[in-house]
C-alpha cells in the first residue's frame, strides 16, 4: 500500500507540471448532473480521440485542441477490437447541493482503465484499474469499474478516461448515487442469480442423468453448459470478483478458453445428439473439422495473445452455431423428431450470439439487448436442449422396441430356414396361388404381400420405392368391339411388353385387377420410375397388337408414385398416390404417364 501511495503521489506531481501548461488549451463538453432520473447514461455526452501509438499521457491529452476530439454518436460507445489507446473526456457540473456520485463503467473485460479527475486544471485524483490489474486496486470492490466522486453545489470537474484493451473497446458509462446503485444492483443480481441458478440446475440435473445412462450426448451437454456458464460469469465480471481476484492473467485466459470450449462442445454435441454420421458422412466430417478447430483454439488460448484468440474463437463460435442450426434443420427434414427441439434451441442461441458478436466487433451499438442477447439466447437454448435430450430418450426407447421386433422377425426367419425342407412341398402350390391364370403374371395377392415386404425394407434402410399403376385406355369399348377373347389376348400381349420394359429381377409386374396392372420398383427413385414408364409407352408405340388381318396400337395411362417410407406411414399411401396420378393421366388425355408430384 505504501508503494502504491508513493507511485500515485509521483504521478500527481508529474501531471501537475503538464496540466499547468495545458490548462487553457481546450475545454471538455459540459455535462450537467441531474438530481433524478438515475442512473444517468453519460456515454453519449463524452468526446473521444484515438491514440494510435499509445504515446499520450494526461498532460499531453489535455493539451490537444478541441478539433482533435470527436463526439460520441451512440448512446453506448463500442469501437470493436483495436490496438489503439482510446481517450474520453467530459466536464461534469454539479447543479444543486453537495452530492456524492458514482461513475460506473459497465464493461468488466477492459484491460487497462485510467481515470483522471481535474479541477481548475489540477489533477485531484487518478484511478488505475482494469481486468489486467489486481482486483484489490479497484477504488470500489465491484464487478464493474466504479469511481467515487463528490461535488459541491455549482462545482465542476473534468473527467478524462484512458482505455486500452485486447478485448472489444466499449464504454457503457453511467453516473449514479451510492443509494441508487445499491437499488439497481439488487435487481441485476436477482436476474443474474436466476440465470446462473437455472444454469446450475441444468448442470446438476443432467449430471445425474449422465451417471445413470452413460450417454455421451449428456456428457457433451454438461460440458457445453459449463462453457456457456463460465463465459457468462467472466463476461459479467463475477469470475474476477469472486473466484480469481488475485489472478488477472488467469481471468483473461479463462474467458477465451470458455468461448473456444463452447465452439468445441456445440459441434460435438450436435454430432452425437443428431446422429449425424448416420444421416450424412460429408456433414459428419465437416462438423468434426470444426470441432477439431474448437479443440485447438481451446488448447492455444492460454498461450496466444488474448486479442487474437478471442476474435478467432468468437468467429468460430458464430460459425459453429450457424452450422449447428443448419444441421438440425437438415436432420429434422430427414425425419428425426428430436431435431425439432434442437433446431428451435439453436435458433434462439444464434440470434442472441449474433447480436453479441456484432456488438463486440463494433457493428451494432451496445445496449441491454446486444449485451445480454447471448445470455438470453443461451438460457433458452439450454432449457430446450434439456427437453430435447429427454425426448431423445423416448425416441431411443421406441427404436429399441422396434429393433427387438426386428430381431424377433429375424429369429423367425432362421426358424423358417431350418424348416425349409418341410415347406418345399408347398412352394409350388404357393407359386401357383400367386399367379394370374390368364396372363401368367403375378396376381393381387402376391402384390399385397410383396409390396408389404419391400415397404418394410425401404422403411428400415431409408431407401426409395416406386410404384406404377396403369391400365389400358378405353378397354371396355375394345372388349365390346372385338370380344372378350380378343380382350384376353390383348392383356397377355400387354404383359409381355411390360415384362420386357422391366429389366431388374427385383422389379415385379402384377395384374392388379381387370385391365389394371401394377409395377413395384424397389430402390428406384422418381427418375428411374419415369424411365420405366417411358419404355412401356415406347414399346407399345412401336409394336401393334394383331387382330386377325388388322393391327391395332393399344395405349395405356400410367400413374407413378415414389416415396422414402417413414415409420408412421403405410404402403396404402403409396398405392393411393399412384392411383391418383393414374386418374390424372386419364383426365390429361390418356396415353401418357404422370408422377404424383406433377399431378397434385
Amino acid at each position: 500500500m505504501c508503494i502504491k501511495a508513493i507511485r500515485r503521489a509521483l504521478m500527481l506531481f508529474s501531471s501537475f507540471v503538464c496540466l499547468h501548461v495545458a490548462a487553457a488549451s481546450s475545454a471538455p463538453q459540459v455535462v450537467s448532473l441531474p438530481p433524478d432520473a438515475l442512473p444517468y447514461n453519460v456515454s453519449g455526452q463524452f468526446e473521444f480521440l484515438v491514440d494510435t501509438n499509445g504515446e499520450l499521457d494526461i498532460g499531453s491529452a489535455q493539451a490537444l485542441s478541441d478539433e482533435a476530439w470527436q463526439p460520441i454518436v451512440a448512446t453506448n460507445a463500442s469501437f470493436g477490437f483495436s490496438d489503439a489507446t482510446y481517450w474520453f473526456r467530459a466536464n461534469l457540473q454539479q447543479q444543486a447541493v453537495e452530492q456524492a456520485w458514482i461513475i460506473e463503467l459497465g464493461y468488466p473485460l477492459l484491460d487497462y482503465v485510467d481515470v483522471y479527475f481535474l479541477q481548475d486544471g489540477q489533477l485531484t485524483e487518478h484511478y488505475e484499474t482494469g481486468d489486467r490489474r489486481p482486483f484489490a486496486e479497484r477504488p470500489i470492490a465491484y464487478r464493474n469499474f466504479l469511481f467515487p466522486l463528490t461535488l459541491e453545489a455549482g462545482e465542476a470537474v473534468s473527467v478524462y478516461m484512458k482505455i486500452r484493451s485486447s478485448s472489444a473497446v466499449q464504454m457503457p458509462l453511467a453516473i449514479t448515487t451510492p443509494g441508487t446503485l445499491f437499488q439497481t444492483e439488487q435487481t441485476q443480481l436477482a436476474l443474474q442469480g436466476m440465470y446462473f441458478g437455472v444454469i446450475a440446475v441444468m448442470l446438476i440435473y443432467n449430471l445425474f442423468i449422465l451417471f445413470s445412462t452413460r450417454d455421451l450426448a449428456y456428457l457433451l451437454y454438461v460440458m457445453l453448459v459449463l462453457a456457456v456458464g463460465g463465459f457468462q460469469l467472466s463476461l459479467h465480471g463475477f469470475t474476477y470478483q469472486f473466484l480469481l481476484p488475485e489472478s488477472p492473467w488467469l481471468q483473461e485466459k479463462l474467458t477465451a478458453v470458455f468461448v473456444a470450449m463452447a465452439s468445441l462442445f456445440v459441434v460435438s454435441f450436435t454430432i452425437s445428439f443428431l446422429k449425424v454420421r448416420f444421416y450424412s458422412r460429408r456433414l459428419f466430417w465437416s462438423l468434426s473439422l470444426i470441432a477439431a478447430l474448437g479443440g485447438l483454439l481451446t488448447l492455444l488460448a492460454p498461450f496466444v495473445p488474448y486479442r487474437y484468440i478471442i476474435q478467432l474463437s468468437a468467429a468460430l463460435g458464430f460459425v459453429s452455431v450457424v452450422v449447428a442450426l443448419g444441421t438440425g434443420l437438415y436432420i429434422c427434414y430427414r425425419g428425426y423428431k428430436p431435431a425439432v427441439h434442437y433446431s428451435i434451441a439453436f435458433a434462439a442461441l444464434l440470434i442472441g450470439t449474433a447480436l453479441m458478436i456484432l456488438n463486440k466487433f463494433g457493428i451494432l451499438p451496445l445496449n441491454p439487448l446486444t449485451e445480454n442477447g447471448q445470455q438470453i439466447g443461451s438460457l433458452t437454448q439450454l432449457v430446450l436442449l434439456s427437453f430435447a435430450l429427454a425426448f431423445r430418450i423416448k425416441v431411443s426407447r421406441d427404436e429399441t422396441e422396434e429393433a427387438q421386433l426386428e430381431a424377433t422377425s429375424r429369429l423367425e426367419m432362421r426358424v423358417k430356414e431350418r424348416t425349409l425342407e418341410l415347406e418345399q412341398a408347398n412352394e409350388k402350390l404357393q407359386q401357383l396361388s400367386n399367379l394370374d391364370p390368364l396372363t401368367g403374371s403375378l396376381n393381387r395377392r402376391y402384390f399385397d404381400a410383396q409390396l408389404g415386404l419391400e415397404w418394410k425394407r425401404a422403411t428400415r434402410e431409408q431407401t426409395t420405392i416406386s410404384l406404377i399403376m396403369l391400365d389400358i385406355d378405353r378397354f371396355k369399348l375394345f372388349n365390346d368391339t372385338y370380344g372378350h377373347q380378343v380382350g384376353d389376348d390383348c392383356l397377355i400381349f400387354l404383359v409381355g411388353h411390360l415384362r420386357a420394359a422391366v429389366l431388374r429381377p427385383t422389379d415385379v409386374v402384377v395384374r392388379y385387377g381387370g385391365e389394371e396392372f401394377a409395377i413395384v420398383l424397389p430402390g428406384t427413385d422418381a427418375e428411374g420410375a419415369v424411365t420405366v414408364a417411358g419404355r412401356i409407352k415406347e414399346r407399345l408405340s412401336n409394336n401393334a397388337f394383331p387382330i386377325g388381318q388388322e393391327a391395332l396400337f393399344i395405349t395405356v395411362s400410367q400413374g407413378i408414385a415414389t416415396m422414402v417410407p417413414q415409420v408412421n406411414e403405410t404402403q396404402e399411401t403409396l398405392i393411393k398416390r399412384a392411383d391418383q396420378a393414374l386418374y390424372q393421366a386419364k383426365d390429361a388425355g390418356r396415353d401418357c404417364y404422370l408422377t404424383f408430384e406433377n399431378s397434385a
